[in-house]
């Protein structure tokens, strides 16, 4: 798999997918994030994928294509790199390298998503949202009481006004 991509975009798209904030728990509230890796798939475009045991968050971001792909990365180191570039060439093989310019990057691929079995029964799902209906997945059709479609500006910006995400 390889890309080309504007860091400074490319690392406000990671740090929204992540869904940092003040996560409520049972002894008060705590700063975290859904999960620390993304599931980055580059085919026709390239999907940005990250979730936790209850959420999965999708953005598709711009990016010169070169060749399709699929690879788990940690974000953090990702973002620390990306930082210090302007734009980078990303490829994935046995490692992820990154490259722009003269400067050169190279980190390890994570092996599999913490929560790989909530990303892939979103992704593998052939349900079309028909908002007249229930949303279900699975083989006994689990009915889903809440189902919504949002821009990531939107969810951004709600997330912001908010004290607290994810009570």
């Amino acid at each position: 798999m390889k890309f080309t991509v504007d860091c400074k975009e490319f690392v406000k798209e990671l740090e929204l997918i992540s869904l940092k904030g003040k996560y409520a728990t049972t002894s008060g509230f705590r700063n975290s994030q859904l999960s620390n890796c993304v599931d980055i798939r580059v085919d026709e475009r390239v999907t940005l994928i990250n979730a936790d045991s209850a959420t999965v968050v999708s953005k598709v971001v711009d990016a010169d294509i070169e060749t399709k792909g699929q690879a788990i990365i940690e974000i953090g180191s990702l973002i620390k790199y990306l930082k210090k570039m302007p734009t980078a060439t990303i490829t994935v093989e046995d490692v992820v390298r990154i490259t722009s310019g003269t400067r050169r990057a190279t980190m390890p691929i994570v092996v599999v998503h913490p929560d790989i079995s909530i990303i892939s029964m979103l992704t593998e799902s052939k349900h079309v949202f028909n908002w007249e209906k229930p949303v279900t997945f699975g083989r006994k059709g689990a009915e889903y009481s809440t189902a919504i479609q949002l821009s990531a500006e939107a969810l951004s910006t709600a997330i912001s006004s908010c004290e607290v995400v994810a009570y």
